[in-house]
């Protein structure tokens, strides 16, 4: 009986699910880590050992005496020995701790370090009505703090990623502490330097697809974009859902949500959905109204993730977060609305469309939009950094507009002819076998 105890302690000891969990003890021993839990999501998913966490942030760093904050975490452990991708989230969480898979990691056997942004998610910071604190430079104080305690922990090489405003942060992040990665990969990550950047507007109207696409979208547009077409649109809104015609979107509300909408088909579809999803020329009124109005996954009949109220008030939260990062560092796109001659006489506005409705607490914001950190981050940083970055966008994707002009020879640019906005770099559809693996060549070499 004896012997048969030892084996099955040795057995568990070995696959980590018993007595055995170094990775835990370390990080029990990191003082800035609280509510260290374990993740069954991580170890469903194959890695060895994976715990949720939060780790203790000053809320200034500048000044410490200002208050702490705790920031959530993910970690997804595979070995000390192996190298570890650093997620640099600009969002909220997201349900990585309960899917945590990341193609990137995937390909390098790598452990993963996942960090909601400040102010995001479960990430709250109280007692800042201006905001004061949510900044790129602070958002990247975060993470060296957190490379900085968990470094010893896992010593070999880490590389830092994330796509769109995550891959932002990954370069912001190098550009403010250019020695803590080894690598730095970004996807889909765009620079602006302006508040309102019409280049990614004008990229879905001019460049998003092939030929036969773009004339299919004309065409379409200048059905749907018509004063006349917004008047049925009204109507339709009002027997979906029982609406005055007061509460009906205005016009130039409308305009801008239907350009929104062949935004959202090129970087979020691929090409096998964007036929299934894009009506043709020739659609009844109902179908582009439908398309219009219905959301696309749905379109698609794929399963709608559906929220309690507690949930969307945090998505709307959220939301209203990143609406204040654009006014005040990240800037947003809007569209060269003085080149659709289909809106030329009609009562569009487009002060109105452009309007980030902030609350009236914020409107101070409006006009204070200040670039200068993509600024120097274009100008000066990638232009000249010796650090191994690889910047990764795809041609269907509008954000592409803001990829750089300049880079170093340190900094390689590669373009996905048939992707959209994503890091799925296991996903054929949007990453051909060649480039995924020019992609992990490139960060394994670096490691």
């Amino acid at each position: 009986m004896k012997k048969i105890l030892l084996t099955l302690t040795l057995a568990l000891c070995i696959t980590g699910q018993g007595f055995a969990q170094p990775l835990r003890d370390k990080l029990r021993a990191v003082p800035q880590i609280e509510n260290l839990k374990a993740n069954p999501g991580g170890t469903e998913y194959g890695f060895k050992e994976s715990y949720t966490f939060t780790f203790k942030q000053p809320i200034d760093h500048q000044n410490p005496g200002t208050g702490s904050f705790k920031q959530f975490g993910v970690i997804c452990f595979q070995g000390f020995d192996k190298p570890t991708v650093f997620y640099t989230r600009g969002y909220e969480h997201n349900g990585f701790a309960e899917n945590p898979a990341n193609d990137l990691a995937d390909n390098l056997d790598a452990n993963v370090v996942y960090m909601e942004h400040r102010y995001y998610g479960q990430s709250k910071v109280s007692g800042d009505p201006k905001w004061k604190y949510l900044t790129i430079r602070q958002a990247c104080d975060d993470l060296h703090a957190i490379f900085q305690a968990l470094k010893p922990v896992l010593p070999e090489g880490w590389v830092s990623t994330g796509t769109s405003k995550d891959g932002n942060t990954a370069v912001f992040y190098s550009y403010f502490y250019p020695d803590d990665m080894n690598v730095v990969t970004a996807f889909c990550a765009p620079f602006q330097t302006t508040y309102l950047d019409e280049r990614v507007g004008r990229y879905v109207l001019q460049s998003c697809g092939t030929e036969a696409e773009r004339a299919r979208m004309h065409a379409l547009l200048n059905r749907m974009l018509t004063e006349d077409f917004h008047e049925k649109y009204c109507k339709y809104e009002m027997k979906k859902e029982g609406l005055s015609e007061d509460e009906c979107t205005s016009y130039s509300s409308y305009v801008k949500g239907t350009l929104n909408t062949f935004f959202s088909l090129f970087a979020d579809y691929s090409a096998h959905d964007r036929a299934l999803l894009m009506p043709s020329e020739s659609a009844s009124d109902e179908k582009l109204l439908t398309f219009r109005y219905d959301d696309l996954d749905d379109q698609l009949s794929r399963k709608q993730k559906k929220g309690n109220d507690a949930s969307d008030e945090q998505q709307a939260y959220n939301d209203y977060l990143y609406t204040i990062q654009c006014l005040k560092e990240y800037g947003t796109f809007t569209y060269p609305y003085q080149e659709l001659s289909v809106l030329d006489g009609t009562m569009f506005d487009r002060a109105y469309a452009e309007d980030p409705s902030v609350e009236e607490k914020d409107e101070w914001l409006i006009g204070k939009f200040d670039g200068s950190v993509s600024k120097a981050v274009l100008e000066k940083f990638l232009p000249t950094t010796h650090i191994p970055i690889l910047l990764v966008y795809a041609h269907n994707d509008p954000w592409t507009a803001g990829k750089p002009t300049k880079v170093s020879s340190s900094v390689k640019m590669l373009i996905s002819k048939v992707g959209g906005h994503d890091d799925c770099i296991n996903n054929p559809d949007y990453y051909p076998e060649s480039l995924r693996d020019e992609i992990v060549s490139f960060v394994s070499c670096n490691l």
